[in-house]
């Protein structure tokens, strides 16, 4: 509410006194958090979940120090990469991120037949994905929970201010990127309507990933129909795919969101 309220009142247009300089720091430090964060998966060793960067990357060093890295998910993580560059080099208007990824799935699904205790970690392994379509929540009983609107006012205005800033801050660098003009009040109220529609199917607020939002810009995106497209295939995959997205290697998604993250 917060957030569609702020696009009515026109509150976008403070956005724009964003500086660039900004915005670049802010996608260079998404990029390399990204890298970092995924360096413990590409290599194959275990790290605590939600670790600082410094620690990460410390964590890192001293893995491969050690020798901890997996030869597997290595070699996992760079025929990765020489997949998507051989899409791009010879087929370069074909999704070489779905084809990669599909590909190293149906291989490990394979393998796992013949040998149940892979090498390498498994998409399954962090838990697998079941499909569980959304169901409707209802509206929530106000006269029951009106004394939680003090308790909730501040957390929900910071939860609000933040998406706003992350999604302009991604909106704006992507724009500058396509030379599409950017209508931050639009942002503003297409983001403050989806979280209270999700909210009626008990769903967390949610904001924009620059991780996502990279990944479909530089497979080619120019229209809404890339984000509409894009939510009709997850909920394909989870229909009737997700036995093969199990099987993907995890230090090949690391690769990928590696890859994501050096773009940019």
């Amino acid at each position: 509410v917060i957030q569609f309220t702020a696009g009515l009142l026109n509150f976008g247009t403070v956005t724009r006194f964003i500086s660039r300089s900004v915005v670049v720091g802010y996608t260079t430090a998404i990029g390399v958090l990204l890298i970092v964060d995924q360096l413990h998966n590409w290599f194959g060793f275990n790290s605590p979940a939600g670790e600082g960067f410094l620690r990460a990357l410390q964590g890192a060093g001293q893995a491969l120090a050690r020798g901890n890295a997996s030869f597997w998910s290595v070699g996992v993580g760079v025929l990765t990469l020489a997949i998507f560059w051989a899409v791009k080099r010879f087929r370069p208007k074909w999704p070489e991120a779905l084809i990669g990824l599909t590909l190293l799935g149906v291989c490990a699904r394979i393998w796992a037949e013949a040998q149940p205790h892979l090498p390498f970690r498994l998409v399954q392994d962090e838990g697998a994905l079941s499909v569980i379509l959304p169901v409707f929540a209802g509206l929530p009983a106000w006269h029951e929970h009106l004394n939680l609107l003090p308790q909730l006012a501040s957390t929900a205005a910071a939860i609000a201010i933040i998406g706003m800033l992350e999604a302009t801050a991604i909106t704006k660098t992507l724009a500058a990127r396509s030379g599409q003009k950017l209508d931050p009040n639009q942002e503003l109220l297409g983001m403050g309507a989806g979280n209270i529609a999700s909210a009626l199917f008990g769903v967390t607020p949610g904001s924009s990933s620059f991780t996502r939002s990279a990944v479909n810009f530089q497979s080619g995106a120019a229209t809404q129909m890339a984000s509409m497209l894009s939510s009709v295939v997850v909920l394909l995959v989870l229909l009737f795919v997700t036995p093969v997205f199990n099987y993907i290697p995890v230090p090949a998604l690391a690769a990928h969101l590696i890859r994501v993250g050096y773009k940019l």
